[in-house]
């Protein structure tokens, strides 16, 4: 049996879900999905590097089949001073089978769990007035050798990634079959972008800039991409749709319009682009669709699967981009051995490590 009411080094038995390594400061909700016969635990700590021994939150769903604790545990004592909780009645609350939505909510030091994936609707339980934190690290598990299958989405995630860009010479969709090779991939945390349909970014450049976004994963510039080219010959800016690398004209649709005093080179000057149903704008500010710029409408539609940037001729372009929505964070297979181990007769100091590490988790990633 594992969970903080028993085990000091408790985060250790546990599989972190932030595969990204995103900030989750601000985030106080989590929308997950379980399939279980058994017993599962979320962990909510206070330690960036899931240290056992800083203040967390448990969430103790299926305790004795039909009971749920919600637990805030001060440190890594096991003292009955040092935590705090709640109980209530589960019932029917596992399916092996069937994934349950479920979500959990933790502002304002008032931890709660609900079934259905809208927050704070079907409340089935919470612990009230619990000391706050910023919850920096979650970490789940299943206990007592059962498979435990999660679906766990971040909700309202601001990612915010800064590049800096400068190639010489003229580059761009129009004139250049392998274009996307010479980007920048702002998707340093390689989400899935499925379902994104707009980017918020901030840009100080003295020249023309590029966003290239494509259809393929592994940014090849054969397949079909969107380009907005700002600020060419100063003043204006296409938006282009490519269907392939071959430069002819048949293989492109474009729009342009003009877009003067766009440049600055020592100011972050704020704008947009979205490209929900082949509706292709870019505007200004940091609310998408206000303060339309110009668009191309009815283009090609495609799922953007990579985002690269550039500035040519040399200029330096610097860029702040930021991706918002739901991202779903992790898919995951975990099953527990710790108690297994014994009936399979294999001691502890056969294996490195604990008994955990050495069987390891079952562990699955679908992308």
């Amino acid at each position: 049996m594992i969970c903080s009411w028993y085990t000091p080094d408790v985060m250790d038995y546990t599989i972190d879900v932030n595969k990204y390594n995103l900030d989750l400061s601000g985030i106080t909700s989590l929308v997950f999905e379980l399939k279980t016969c058994g017993r599962a635990h979320i962990f909510l700590s206070s330690s960036d590097v899931r240290n056992s021994a800083e203040p967390m939150y448990e969430i103790d769903i299926g305790f004795d089949t039909h009971k749920t604790y919600i637990i805030h545990r001060a440190d890594d004592s096991l003292d009955s001073g040092s935590r705090m909780f709640s109980k209530f009645l589960t019932s029917n609350i596992f399916n092996c089978s069937v994934y349950l939505p479920l979500w959990i909510s933790w502002a304002d030091g008032d931890i709660k769990l609900g079934t259905e994936s809208v927050v704070d609707e079907n409340v089935l339980g919470y612990l009230t007035s619990a000391p706050q934190f910023e919850v920096k690290a979650i970490g789940v598990l299943t206990d007592c050798g059962m498979l435990g299958s999660w679906k766990i989405q971040f909700e309202g995630v601001h990612i915010t990634t800064t590049v800096s860009t400068q190639v010489n010479g003229k580059v761009g969709s129009w004139f250049t079959p392998d274009v996307m090779d010479f980007t920048i991939d702002v998707n340093r945390y390689k989400l899935d972008l499925s379902g994104i349909t707009s980017l918020v970014f901030e840009l100080k450049r003295c020249g023309r800039a590029h966003v290239l976004l494509s259809s393929s994963a592994f940014r090849i510039s054969s397949e079909p991409m969107y380009e907005i080219d700002i600020g060419f010959d100063t003043y204006e800016t296409y938006i282009i749709y490519r269907a392939d690398d071959s430069l002819d004209s048949g293989s492109r649709i474009f729009s342009k319009f003009l877009t003067p005093n766009i440049f600055n080179c020592t100011v972050y000057l704020p704008f947009w682009i979205s490209w929900a149903d082949g509706d292709i704008k870019l505007g200004t500010g940091i609310v998408v669709d206000e303060n339309v710029l110009g668009y191309l409408k009815n283009a090609p539609q495609f799922e953007v699967k990579a985002i690269g940037v550039l500035t040519t001729y040399g200029m330096l372009g610097s860029w702040r981009i930021q991706f918002e929505g739901n991202f779903e964070a992790l898919t995951l297979l975990s099953k527990f051995l710790q108690y297994i181990a014994s009936y399979l007769y294999i001691s502890h100091s056969l294996i490195d490590g604990p008994l955990w590490q050495g069987f390891n988790f079952r562990y699955e990633e679908n992308k």
